[in-house]
């Protein structure tokens, strides 16, 4: 809390990491029992997963629980020969409803 508050980032996020195998690192809680706030300044949890070499990596903030579907990790949504973008847009809809 001190790091933010002296660089004067009044919201930071604290992702866990993953890949298709699974989490390197992991959040402690997700929700409200996640978030820590003091004053102005909030810590909130998210995830960096997705991660592709190849497309990037998705971040999703503020989730009530983390998303990691090992069947669908490598759908992603595409248009014709144009991708709409590096998130399996299952997960885009999971992360709506929570």
């Amino acid at each position: 809390m001190a790091q933010i508050q002296a660089e004067d980032v009044h919201v930071a996020n604290l992702l866990h990491v993953g890949d298709v195998t699974g989490y390197y690192t992991r959040q402690y809680d997700y929700g409200e029992a996640s978030e820590y706030q003091k004053g102005e300044y909030a810590l909130i949890s998210g995830q960096e997963d997705p991660r592709t070499p190849h497309l990037g990596h998705t971040i999703f903030l503020n989730l009530k629980s983390p998303i990691h579907d090992d069947q669908t990790y490598f759908l992603y949504a595409f248009s014709g020969e144009t991708m709409t973008g590096p998130v399996p847009m299952a997960l885009v809809e999971e992360a709506r409803v929570r």
